[in-house]
């Protein structure tokens, strides 16, 4: 049942934001042709003010899903304290009374507290959606997660528009659809990457069965064309990953990480494995076999060539420290991308 709900921003008397969401309608509201979620954007195109977000909200309910409930509830009021400094002031921290609280004050059409803050706001003034249930948890709101958001800007001005992948700058009397990290326009109704949230596809390379890693950051980590890392697809949908490098006795050493998820998991597991390399370990694998089938006979050049081991996992964990530190932006942004590259996939496996 795929589920979805209406929020509008609006100004009140003292010109302050404040936003509305209508009730959850479950099932059919997909955006596509013909569903309920379109005919739901279609209505909230025409709609002005929270009046008319209303009216709309109860029509749609009547034609649709026949709920006997309340259709639009005030999530935020534009002044007054944070939410909290509120649950400080009212010695509040069991976060199962704060999501109480939430439901209270926060989806109530007659909430008169003034003492009601911005808690909707992020620290940088952006208005959260939950869409995941790490947003709802951290920002403790109690809202259902829904499938997709249809949001419209009644304000007059541009709002920064939060969720789970970053900001979207919403412009007055446009509407984003949101499903979960994949943004959908208002003027043709279909799906758009959101420039600045998501990176184009050009900018990664697949190094086996769609396991996707920055071009730049790959390019950092080899610059010997006989080094490459390969990923295989497993049966539970992660990868198992070998990185393959010729050493200077020329060996063909070959590292396997497996059970990672993203590029991100890599980088730790990289940083794990520098960490627990050990050099004896790693020579005394080859001391019974020294002296035949290409391997040294010096015991010197086997610690030799292991230590070079050990300082290549050292290299390789430090450039991935060094691209997080050095291009958070970036980084964000690629691992936003390659999670919704995965989503998608996951929704394509399921028909």
């Amino acid at each position: 049942m795929t589920r979805g709900r209406g929020i509008i921003f609006v100004k009140n008397l003292n010109n302050e934001i404040e936003a509305y969401e209508s009730t959850e309608y479950n099932g059919d509201m997909f955006p596509e042709e013909e569903a309920n979620g379109a005919e739901y954007f279609d209505k909230l195109k025409k709609v002005n003010n929270l009046k008319d977000f209303i009216e709309m909200n109860k029509e749609f309910n009547r034609e649709h899903y026949q709920y006997p409930e309340n259709l639009a509830f005030k999530m935020l009021k534009g002044n007054g304290v944070s939410f909290e400094d509120y649950c400080k002031y009212k010695n509040i921290d069991n976060e199962k009374d704060k999501i109480v609280l939430l439901r209270v004050f926060g989806n109530s059409e007659n909430n008169n507290n003034e003492n009601w803050g911005d808690y909707f706001q992020n620290d940088h003034g952006s208005y959260i959606i939950a869409n995941s249930e790490e947003l709802k948890d951290k920002y403790h709101l109690a809202l259902i997660i829904s499938d997709y958001y249809y949001i419209k800007n009644l304000t007059g001005e541009t709002i920064s528009v939060y969720q789970e992948n970053g900001n979207y700058d919403l412009k007055p009397n446009d509407i984003l659809i949101s499903n979960f990290n994949d943004y959908f326009n208002e003027n043709y109704n279909c799906e758009v990457d959101a420039p600045s949230l998501n990176l184009s596809r050009s900018e990664f390379t697949d190094i086996g069965d769609g396991f996707l890693i920055p071009t730049k950051l790959l390019e950092k980590l080899y610059k010997n064309e006989r080094d490459f890392l390969s990923a295989y697809k497993t049966s539970n949908g992660s990868y198992d990953i070998e990185q393959e490098i010729c050493t200077p006795l020329g060996e063909d050493w070959v590292e396997t990480y497996n059970d990672v998820k993203n590029f991100d998991e890599l980088g730790v597991e990289i940083e794990d494995r520098y960490k627990s390399f050990d050099v004896d370990d790693e020579a005394e694998i080859w001391i019974a076999s020294r002296g035949r089938n290409g391997v040294p006979s010096s015991i010197q050049d086997l610690l030799n060539d292991a230590k070079w081991k050990e300082e290549e996992l050292y290299e390789f964990s430090d450039i991935y420290n060094d691209f997080i530190n050095n291009n958070k932006d970036f980084y964000l942004k690629a691992l936003n991308t390659v999670k919704s590259f995965s989503e998608k996939e996951d929704e394509n496996e399921r028909g």
